[in-house]
């Protein structure tokens, strides 16, 4: 188990319902980005994004929105 891997896990055995946006390392060794969830039933849901992926589409997202924004500023 490697260092990111084991603060993760620390940081679920210490009582964290969630937890979002945690930088890691993949088992490719590729930078990601982490989201893990408690369910209802006690297990664990999670997701693990390469981070440059993560980045584009949150960088897409805010260009939406600010063209967005201007268009309804100016109607």
């Amino acid at each position: 188990m490697n260092s990111d891997t084991a603060r993760l896990v620390s940081m679920l055995k210490s009582g964290n319902d969630r937890v979002s946006e945690f930088r890691m390392i993949n088992y490719q060794n590729i930078p990601s980005i982490t989201f893990i969830r408690k369910l209802e039933n006690g297990w664990y849901l999670g997701i693990i994004t390469p981070e440059e992926d993560y980045f584009e589409e949150v960088k897409r997202v805010r260009l939406i929105l600010i063209f967005l924004g201007t268009l309804l500023t100016a109607i």
